[in-house]
């Protein structure tokens, strides 16, 4: 299956819808509803969070999955491509916060940033090594030019896709967290 994977609020939603309107069948289970923080959906698919990960061998050829990037190495045998949305962490670490507060819980601390930072080139390094064949997405190089990265992503996946259509659901009115708009607290 193909992995569609990032920090939590990278845009691992936005790729996954991407490829939904590419044409590519999307492992979801819909449980989680659109809201404020996300209006076009989650495509969340509960079970890659439970520790019982049979369900990913009978998952289709060509599937997608998104897998949050710290739960990847659990289905390295199940995985055939990895997709991974890089964003810039100030503004993953603003959008998280509004997402809490909207909530009712309480802001991460700033070193979450660099957690994720060293999270993420980790995963890149454990992604590397394992030979899985991955493509590193820009968040902001997407809303900029949906239709070149839906390019990369037909040219790396393969496939036949409507590259028009994955352009067409990115919307940059969905993009508040920017970085000239975010609290720079480091």
């Amino acid at each position: 299956m193909i992995a569609v994977s990032g920090v939590p609020r990278s845009g691992t939603s936005m790729l996954m819808q991407m490829l939904d309107a590419g044409g590519i069948d999307i492992v979801t289970d819909k449980e989680r509803k659109p809201d404020e923080d996300n209006p076009a959906g989650y495509y969340e698919f509960e079970a890659v969070k439970n520790e019982n990960i049979d369900w990913a061998g009978k998952v289709g050829d060509g599937s997608a999955v998104k897998i949050i990037s710290f739960h990847l190495p659990r289905f390295r045998d199940y995985l055939t491509k990895i997709i991974l949305v890089n964003r810039n962490l100030d503004e993953v670490y603003e959008s998280s916060n509004k997402m809490l507060d909207r909530i009712g819980k309480p802001e991460l601390p700033e070193k979450i940033k660099n957690i994720w930072r060293t999270h993420i080139n980790e995963t890149v390094k454990w992604i590397n090594d394992s030979g899985i064949p991955l493509l590193v997405i820009g968040h902001r190089e997407t809303i900029k030019n949906p239709l070149e990265s839906a390019r990369e992503i037909n040219r790396f996946l393969g496939a036949n896709m409507d590259v028009k259509k994955m352009s067409s659901v990115v919307s940059v009115d969905l993009y508040r967290n920017k970085e000239h708009k975010c609290r720079h607290r480091m």
